[in-house]
């Protein structure tokens, strides 16, 4: 069982520029060719991980589609997850991204 999210942080223009930066937006990735990869090592179940925030004061580490989900959508996912379409744990296509359920989820 997932542990539950936190609702997203405020994205700053430098946390959204930084984000963009470690994501290959070339065809080829997943299995379709049409994923946008994650670049970093994944964490924790083979996802990618973004860290932002003010360190010391409110830093929080969250999925990376999570983010490309809010920057695709205008809307944190939170308290439902941003599930993937394509089954791609690192893409980070805000296309192939839904909100929805653990149930959701195992059902797409």
């Amino acid at each position: 069982m997932p542990k539950p999210s936190k609702a997203l942080l405020p994205l700053a223009a430098k946390d959204i520029a930084r984000f963009w930066s470690k994501v290959d937006k070339t065809p080829g990735h997943g299995p379709y060719g049409d994923c946008w990869l994650w670049m970093p090592p994944p964490g924790d179940a083979g996802y990618g991980q973004f860290g932002y925030g003010k360190v010391g004061i409110e830093y929080r580490n969250v999925k990376a589609h999570r983010i490309a989900y809010f920057l695709h959508y205008g809307e944190d996912p939170h308290p439902l997850l941003a599930c993937h379409t394509c089954d791609f744990k690192l893409c980070c296509n805000g296309a192939h991204l839904f909100k929805g359920t653990s149930k959701d989820n195992g059902s797409d």
